[in-house]
């Protein structure tokens, strides 16, 4: 999903699925190791973790109300 020009939205990519002008990568995930096309453009890792999926589990008292 293009969010605006040039800027994209979505699940990890496959090199053949990324746009030719893409110059940097960032990718959210967490349990991924790096890409092969990693070296090719640049590539930013910043894991990101649905940390409100987990609240219920790590507080109940707090989430239950």
């Amino acid at each position: 999903m293009e969010l605006a020009p040039g800027l994209y939205l979505g699940r990890r990519a496959f090199e053949r699925e990324l746009p030719e002008e893409a110059t940097l990568v960032v990718d959210m995930t967490a349990e991924f190791p790096k890409p092969a096309y990693s070296s090719r453009r640049e590539y930013v890792c910043l894991p990101t973790l649905l940390l409100e999926r987990l609240a219920p589990v790590l507080a109940p008292d707090i989430t239950a109300s």
